[in-house]
């Protein structure tokens, strides 16, 4: 069995659809673990209670002035997860591909001696679902045991900040801080993601405007020792229109649900 995990947070900024969201998720995993802010864990558990059989409500206080704070509470999502094979994702990701090859995968993984993980793919909608504006690979499915969700420690400037260019806060390290071995990139004509966080640009300015620009103008500026804007944190449609765009030949539907 697989649990998936995430983080909830800042509800107030962005716009999600529950059911949309889990009739993806619930077609591939067992479990749902959602790691929030505890002043909004009761809000959380509202909107997922059509799900409580299948979901996991989980929260702390969440520091923002503790630039590693992302990476604790995905880590605080997936520690509490029931299974030892779980897969992060976010809210504004779905999976992609074949359910029987990722139960293959989960046995794979379930044989290996040590703490282990497999990258996917996930391509960066833009606009519509028709096009994409890049694609990469994530540590996405891995082993629970000796896993942590932090900075890794090459990255790290002291015990509260680190270098933006060399980590999200969210890098895949095993209990001494270095990251864990990773088993290769599942083609992606069996699993990939889709990221759908640039689909609705009203939204994304919005959020990038009202929380994301600070933050990571502040982790920059921290590393750099000096004053830095995050001018790739994009806060106007013109400017996100302006970003090249490619038609991608995938089918539709592009991911399976329930």
């Amino acid at each position: 069995m697989i649990s998936c995990y995430t983080t909830l947070f800042n509800l107030d900024l962005f716009s999600f659809d529950v059911d949309e969201i889990m009739s993806n998720w619930l077609y591939y995993f067992d479990e749902v673990v959602i790691a929030t802010n505890e002043n909004e864990e009761d809000r959380v558990r509202n909107l997922f209670k059509k799900y409580n059989n299948k979901t996991k409500i989980v929260s702390h206080v969440i520091d923002f002035s503790n630039q590693r704070w992302d990476g604790s509470l995905k880590d605080l999502a997936m520690k509490n997860c029931s299974n030892e094979i779980v897969f992060q994702i976010d809210s504004d990701e779905r999976l992609s591909g074949d359910k029987n090859f990722l139960k293959e995968i989960e046995i794979f993984l379930e044989k290996q001696n040590e703490t282990c993980c497999l990258m996917i793919e996930n391509i960066d909608l833009y606009f519509d679902l028709d096009h994409y504006k890049s694609s990469g690979a994530k540590w996405y499915i891995h082993k629970k045991t000796g896993s942590n969700r932090s900075v890794v420690n090459f990255a790290k400037i002291d015990e509260t900040n680190f270098d933006p260019e060399k980590s999200d806060g969210c890098e895949l390290v095993d209990d001494n801080g270095n990251l864990i071995s990773c088993l290769g990139l599942i083609p992606k004509d069996k699993l990939m993601i889709f990221h759908l966080g640039h689909l609705n640009f009203e939204n994304r300015v919005k959020l990038n405007k009202l929380f994301w620009k600070d933050i990571w103008s502040e982790r920059k500026s921290i590393a750099l020792k000096k004053t830095v804007n995050a001018d790739d944190v994009l806060i106007s449609i013109s400017d996100m229109e302006s970003i090249p765009k490619y038609k991608h030949n995938f089918k539709h539907p592009l991911w399976q649900t329930i």
